[in-house]
């Protein structure tokens, strides 16, 4: 056998022998095998017991009691349908089993992802415009620099005549980050009041923002406030189909006050609200826990928020609408949503 057919036959078994490796690996110790087998069983102990705390948490705090009617029929899961070889299953089925779209079961990679959003910075962008007029888009409220990039935004606009607040897209987020930006907009206000279940028990609480803090209800928070950046400035604010949730709490709390003025179209109607809990191993479970009213008694959910000023067409107009709006309010002294402007 000459040199060349000896070299070909060789890296044709070495080919042979690695694509083998990449099937099968190799062999594996004992040791190997057993701490393979107690990560397997750790992990489905870590399931299990994920899967008994969320049963508690909804069985407690669920919004739609009617939906936990046979909820008993699933406390318990036989040992053998944890062997399946995605037990996770498990615990999506049973969240999937409250037919309701805004609870869900957080996957390892969805509970990442969730986490991400929460640390997001630069979530809020300005510009001057001319008359002296500040605009601020404000992207999402799902980070908790979202209030802290509002507070610094509007200190750079204390001297500006008024502001254009752009919501449009802002499809929500954290509540207590909703809070803080509204303390930003009043001295004393109620935000929005709540209704949540704790057991069988149904309660309603006021969320508000006093002198010395933020107080919330069962769903909320006491604490810290922010200064009043507004003042007696007009505020436009600027929404869309996809203004949404937290958006929308915020809108409730502000729509009606003299200095305010909604543009744009109807807001989408989320109404309700939801709880957050992580599990090991990194799970993690969204729940809806209660709903909200503005101060006003109204509640957006299906329903959404109609703006003072309709503007239907595309958000270009609906930008220059609220800026004609805004510059004629100054002008006359009066509240932008009393100013008559052809739109």
């Amino acid at each position: 056998m000459d040199i060349p057919l000896l070299l070909t036959v060789g890296f044709l078994a070495i080919a042979l022998l690695a694509a083998l490796w990449l099937i099968f690996g190799f062999p594996r110790s004992k040791d190997q095998i057993a701490r393979e087998q107690d990560q397997a069983n750790a992990r489905i102990l870590a399931l299990q017991h994920a899967y008994d705390q969320i049963w508690l948490i909804v069985q407690k705090s669920f919004l739609y009691r009617e939906g936990l009617v046979e909820w008993d029929n699933y406390r318990y899961i036989a040992q053998e349908h944890w062997n399946a070889p995605y037990p996770e299953a498990l615990l999506q089925h049973l969240v999937a089993r409250l037919q309701d779209k805004y609870s869900f079961f957080e996957t390892s990679a969805r509970h990442a992802w969730r986490k991400k959003l929460d640390a997001q910075q630069d979530v809020v962008e300005i510009q001057q415009l001319a008359a002296n007029i500040g605009y601020i888009r404000l992207r999402t409220f799902a980070s908790i620099h979202c209030a802290s990039e509002m507070e610094a935004a509007m200190r750079k606009f204390q001297g500006a005549s008024g502001l254009i607040l752009d919501l449009r897209g802002n499809r929500g987020g954290l509540i207590d980050q909703c809070l803080l930006v509204f303390s930003l907009f009043v001295d004393e206000a109620v935000l929005c009041h709540t209704a949540s279940y704790k057991g069988t028990e149904l309660y309603t609480s006021e969320v508000r923002v006093t002198a010395a803090g933020c107080v919330g209800g069962q769903l909320m928070f006491s604490g810290r406030r922010l200064e009043n950046l507004l003042g007696s400035r007009q505020l436009v604010i600027l929404v869309d189909e996809k203004t949404a949730s937290a958006s929308e709490m915020l809108l409730g709390g502000l729509k009606g006050r003299p200095n305010v003025t909604l543009v744009g179209r109807r807001t989408f109607g989320k109404g309700v609200l939801q709880e957050t809990h992580s599990f090991a191993p990194n799970i993690g479970l969204q729940l809806t826990v209660g709903q909200f009213y503005a101060p006003n008694g109204l509640c957006c959910h299906g329903q959404g928020i109609y703006p003072d000023k309709m503007v239907d067409d595309d958000s270009g107009r609906q930008f220059n609408a609220a800026l004609a709006l805004l510059r004629a309010g100054l002008k006359s002294g009066q509240n932008a949503a009393e100013v008559a402007q052809p739109l």
